[in-house]
This record gives C-alpha cells, structure tokens and sequence, in this order.
C-alpha cells in the first residue's frame, strides 16, 4: 500500500496542490499544554516534520525534544504519534527517519 494511503486512513489531510503537495495532521491534545501537528511531504517520505503550536505561532521541534518532552505537555500527541509510526511500519509504506 502506497504510503499517502495509510496516512488518509489515519486522518491526514492533504494540502497544497498537484505540484507541491503534503499530508497534515493535527494531533489530539487530550490534556496537553500545547498543540502539535505533523507534516508529511511525498518528496521527503521518510520524515515527520512536528510543530509545535503556540500563542505565539508555529515551530517545527526535534523529534527526541517531542517524545522526551514534558508529560504534562505532550502525552496525549506523543500516544498518537507512536500510534501513527506503528500503523506505518506495520503497513509497512516507509521506514520514518529524523528529520
């Protein structure tokens, strides 16, 4: 199965158009501090790109600064991006790198 697929089961939203497209997805924030969405971009397949959404705007974070973050900040959005990466790999569409 081709890996934009898997992402549309799993609630991504495609945005942009036919020359520069990617899949979105905000992720749930249960009880976090902040909100966190991830990008996908077909040219760059095997990267995540997670921002961080604040008062002040967006900012794209490290992916060990996300997962290591403060529970009371993230636990929600971490739950589901293990999630995500575990449904990709089972799938297996594409080994998801560092950025």
């Amino acid at each position: 199965m081709e890996a934009y697929k898997v992402l549309k089961k799993l609630g991504f939203i495609k945005k942009g158009d036919y020359n520069y497209g990617y899949y979105t997805k905000v992720l749930k924030r249960g009880k976090d501090k902040f909100r966190y969405r991830i990008n996908w971009h077909p040219d760059d397949p095997k990267v995540f790109y997670i921002y961080k959404i604040t008062k002040k705007g967006e900012e794209i974070i490290d992916e060990d600064e996300f997962l290591k973050g403060k529970r009371e900040e993230s636990i929600a959005a971490v739950t589901q991006y293990k999630y995500i990466l575990e449904q990709i790999k089972k799938a297996s569409v594409v080994q998801i790198q560092k950025p």
